[in-house]
């Protein structure tokens, strides 16, 4: 029996996107449904635990567990019950690296302190507005954020501050293919020292050994639940560890070629989930 559903957000319980309800009437429906039933919905994401937050509000439900920041943080009922974020002295470095790759439009820190902090060190004027206003486009999804050089370096000097994801972004101009092949760069370079997993035009970087997988093994044995009953979705590379790992995992069908190969069954809204339920 499935106990469980642990979906991504972006691309997959947020696609397609909906900049007032979040999420699709159908979605918000299934899942409202499910947890009513005293299963466990768990959020694995990305994200930090900002706009996450929302999705309890949306199913009307006051237990909710997210992984955010691809397993740096476990957030329930809307405490931090658990952190791993990167060592000061390594995030210090990474970033020192990425300024340095000149394919890298700007880098996106998600902190503790600050939900996301934007290094745009490397964008021209007219990017710089472009990028603040296209953020509070974003609606429902718009993102607390701080932009600036000088502000990713007070926070890098801040020995309270705990980063939780580095995420250089490479831009909309073939971006996406920019962000795989520096992904693999990357691997090789400072793959001992950092998670990296490729996510559209941009690369994540976490503490080693931490991923939405593992973190998510934690969350569902303190539960009691066991692997085989939960249900895994997503649909971009930093899910690929949780398709690898649990053997009921779904991919959207929207997803790249390279994700979809790692999953074993395709749907095209979480909905289609209700089906595999029983």
């Amino acid at each position: 029996m499935v106990k469980a559903i642990a979906t991504d957000l972006d691309g997959t319980l947020f696609y397609p996107k909906r900049k007032i309800r979040l999420m699709r009437g159908v979605n918000r429906r299934f899942l409202s449904e499910f947890v009513s039933q005293g299963k466990k919905l768990i959020l694995v994401t990305g994200r930090n635990k900002h706009v996450s937050s929302k999705v309890g509000k949306r199913i009307k439900s006051n237990e909710l567990t997210i992984i955010g920041c691809n397993g740096a943080l476990i957030v329930q009922n809307g405490k931090v019950i658990e952190e791993h974020p990167i060592e000061l002295n390594k995030a210090k470095e990474l970033v020192d690296l990425l300024r340095k790759d000149k394919n890298v439009k700007s880098i996106l820190i998600f902190t503790d302190k600050h939900n996301i902090i934007v290094d745009d060190l490397n964008a021209n004027f007219l990017f710089k507005i472009i990028g603040s206003l296209g953020m509070k486009l974003q609606g429902v999804y718009n993102e607390p954020t701080v932009f600036g050089a000088k502000k990713v370096d007070k926070a890098l000097n801040d020995p309270s501050v705990k980063f939780y994801k580095i995420m250089p972004w490479f831009g909309i101009r073939n971006g996406e293919e920019k962000a795989r092949l520096a992904s693999l760069k990357y691997q090789e370079s400072v793959g001992d020292s950092f998670e990296i997993s490729w996510s559209s035009d941009a690369v994540e970087f976490g503490a080693k050994g931490v991923n939405k997988a593992n973190s998510l093994e934690k969350i569902i044995s303190s539960f009691g639940i066991d692997k085989e009953e939960v249900l895994v979705s997503g649909d971009s590379g930093n899910d690929v560890v949780l398709f690898e790992k649990f053997p009921n995992s779904f991919v959207m069908s929207h997803a790249p070629v390279e994700v979809k190969a790692k999953a074993k069954y395709e749907i095209e809204v979480v909905a289609d989930l209700k089906k595999y339920c029983n």
